[in-house]
């Protein structure tokens, strides 16, 4: 696979990683490119359910991608939730045709997940080639407006319990590193298929909140929220703050210097944000040749 680092100092918390095996199959370099593609359709697997952020990204990618591949494929969306990415995951990596004709939207944890030997991964971050992203935002936690959370001090003196999708996903993972840095008492509830079943499971008061999706997916899935004051924005995740967000505190600055910068928990966590803030996905020339070149981040 070709992994590309950048100088860039900004977090790239990734709204949409997207994969595709590498190309190595008889037929595609047997065939040109665009006779290869014509009248084929490309899968689009999304490792979440439909209505949130991965999902709607990998639509309207869908909805374009097509016109700039040799052969102008049908690209089809395919919602294939479960574990947070995990199950898509080892779909594409396992399961899935090699040829060029699946991509897959996933979480952006995966490969950290499967360097830690993340329980059930059957694939390998290394043989995967990392296309682009959609977005570069900070991650985040938010809670609803009548919760009586409403900053991360609250979070500290009662239990917030927060929807989340699988222990793999950001929604699990952030809160309990906060938890674990910051002594806030975030309770991630795993088992949502996606942001649209957290959503609901927020309106109706079976939760307070989420943590770990992205700044930019809450702009582009919770729009009303936003425009209707209806969350909290607590904590965010990155290095640099969010422009729209300079009231909201950095992670950074609500751990302790003297009692947790030196944890393993801090360690893992500014390791994990150093990975994301470094990593820029790039094709395989092989890949290059049939897909075009590889989206890149802002």
């Amino acid at each position: 696979m070709a992994i590309a680092l950048t100088s860039r100092a900004r977090l790239s918390p990734v709204a949409l990683l997207v994969a595709v095996l590498a190309l190595a199959s008889a037929p595609a370099a047997a065939q040109g490119v665009a006779d290869f593609y014509r009248g084929r359709t490309i899968n689009f697997v999304v490792g979440f359910g439909p209505g949130g952020g991965y999902d709607l990204y990998a639509r309207v990618i869908s909805r374009h991608i097509g016109r700039h591949i040799p052969g102008n494929p049908i690209v089809v969306v395919q919602n294939m939730d479960g574990a947070g990415s995990v199950r898509a995951s080892n779909y594409v990596y396992t399961v899935a045709p090699k040829d060029g004709t699946v991509i897959a939207a996933v979480n952006q944890n995966m490969p950290m997940y499967q360097l830690l030997g993340g329980a059930g991964a059957q694939f390998d971050a290394e043989k995967l080639v990392w296309l682009g992203s959609m977005a570069n935002s900070n991650g985040v936690v938010y809670t609803w407006h009548t919760s009586g959370v409403r900053t991360i001090d609250d979070a500290k003196t009662q239990l917030v319990p927060l929807g989340a999708v699988g222990t793999a996903s950001d929604s699990y993972i952030f809160p309990t590193v906060v938890n674990a840095l910051v002594g806030t008492k975030f309770k991630p509830i795993p088992g949502y298929s996606g942001t649209g079943q957290i959503n609901i499971a927020i309106e109706r008061g079976e939760v307070m909140g989420r943590g770990g999706t992205t700044w930019a997916s809450v702009q582009s899935s919770n729009r009303a929220w936003l425009e209707g004051n209806r969350i909290n924005i607590v904590l965010q995740i990155g290095f640099e703050k969010e422009p729209e967000l300079k009231s909201v505190p950095l992670l950074q600055d609500v751990v302790s210097t003297t009692t947790t910068a030196r944890s393993p928990t801090w360690s893992a966590c500014r390791l994990r944000l150093a990975m994301h803030t470094g990593l820029r996905p790039a094709c395989q020339p092989s890949v290059s040749k049939r897909c075009g070149r590889p989206m890149r981040p802002r």
